[in-house]
């Protein structure tokens, strides 16, 4: 869809000041910025974990993590079909976080993890007014927290959306390609696609920069993440690991990853306890290894129904990492207790990044982009009709 940017554009465009979002969370009262980010959507996944007993658990109990999951995997059915731009939608703000609402979505988690969910209906908006979403988000983004001497706070998540956006630069600038975050569909099944695309709209934002206070508004914490859709379960795992379970902010935030968002579950499998990813996978939880993914690949690799053939999928592109791909892999394959021949690796970096792989045992199967085949002792992948053909 072509378009032609003019100088009346940038004479027109002026930012727009929004009060923050707030609700309380146990002891504490959690602010976000309203819509178009998605700060509405972490505040129902901490008001939806707030109705279970995650907060008497911890990080080394696999009920605790199988919850996490559950109601993120709920939140994100939510925020993908209802938030966008509020000059052009109606946002259900009050009716996604509505307590009664809340209750009846916490309600559906089970004792195993079940099909993809599907939106709810919250109060204040008509069933089946939106259709799905078909929005792909690109994690380019960065975080910072500023506290100056006088207690002044700025909780900061910014982002040109691609690695150096559009790559092109303007007087110093990088222009951002931020059309990436509106839905690829404006339509589906007949009904309108909340973040579509439109003239002078703001797109849909994973980005939620959270300031947490007490209840005389005195600062407890500033905290938010890189990340693209992740974003929303990064930001989750902090504040339960800081607010719900009592941990130094730091140990909060070096928890592992878990990102659970409709069928799929992804993660840091190699950081979990043994015993942890055993509960989750007895739950219905089989956790994805992604170690340094390219988020381009991922969405192919999710079509192919790679879980009944490997245990372990990992996704990168490890250029520049420090430690061989070899000893990253092997750490992780013999924690997970996982064969050789229950692995895939898809990457798209120089095969020298992975020099000893085949020694380890990993079953390598490589996209090199690179063009630096070298003749390793690997077979190498060149799209993805060959990755087809690799898992049959």
């Amino acid at each position: 869809m072509a378009a032609i940017e003019t100088e009346a554009d940038f004479a027109a465009y002026r930012p727009r000041q929004a009060d923050p979002l707030c609700r309380p969370y146990r002891i504490y009262v959690v602010c976000v910025p309203p819509p178009p980010s998605s700060g509405v959507a972490l505040l129902q996944l901490l008001a939806i974990l707030e109705q279970t007993d995650i907060a008497k658990r911890g990080p080394d109990d696999p009920q605790a993590w199988f919850l996490f999951a559950e109601a993120s995997r709920l939140m994100y059915a939510d925020r993908d079909r209802y938030v966008a731009d509020p000059a052009f939608v109606a946002v259900p703000v009050t009716g996604l976080l509505d307590p009664g609402y809340v209750v009846s979505r916490a309600s559906l988690i089970g004792e195993r993890a079940g099909p993809a969910p599907v939106a709810g209906t919250p109060p204040g908006i008509a069933a089946a007014t939106f259709g799905d979403d078909s929005t792909r988000e690109v994690a380019g983004t960065s975080h910072f927290v500023v506290v100056d001497a006088e207690g002044d706070v700025v909780s900061m998540t910014t982002t040109v959306e691609s690695v150096f956006g559009s790559g092109r630069a303007v007087r110093g600038f990088f222009l951002n390609n931020q059309l990436t975050d509106f839905s690829y569909r404006p339509v589906e099944d007949g009904r309108p696609v909340a973040n579509a695309v439109a003239p002078g709209k703001r797109p849909r934002s994973s980005m939620a920069p959270v300031l947490v206070l007490d209840r005389d508004g005195r600062l407890v914490a500033a905290l938010g993440s890189p990340g693209g859709t992740a974003i929303l379960g990064y930001n989750a795992k902090a504040l339960v690991g800081l607010l719900a379970w009592n941990l130094p902010l730091q140990q909060a935030i070096e928890l592992p990853n878990l990102i659970a968002r409709g069928k799929d579950f992804f993660g840091e499998a190699g950081k979990f306890p043994p015993a942890v990813l055993a509960g989750l996978a007895a739950r219905g939880v089989k956790l994805a290894v992604i170690s340094n993914w390219d988020r381009r690949l991922p969405r192919i690799l999710r079509g192919l129904d790679l879980e009944d053939r490997f245990d372990v999928v990992t996704v990168s592109s490890l250029a520049g990492v420090e430690k061989p791909a070899a000893e990253i892999f092997t750490r992780t394959l013999d924690r997970l207790g996982v064969a050789a021949d229950r692995a895939l690796h898809v990457g798209d970096s120089p095969l020298e990044d992975y020099s000893g792989a085949e020694n380890a045992g990993l079953a390598a199967a490589l996209i090199d982009r690179s063009g630096a085949f070298s003749g390793q002792p690997y077979r190498r992948i060149a799209g993805l009709a060959e990755v087809l053909e690799l898992v049959g």
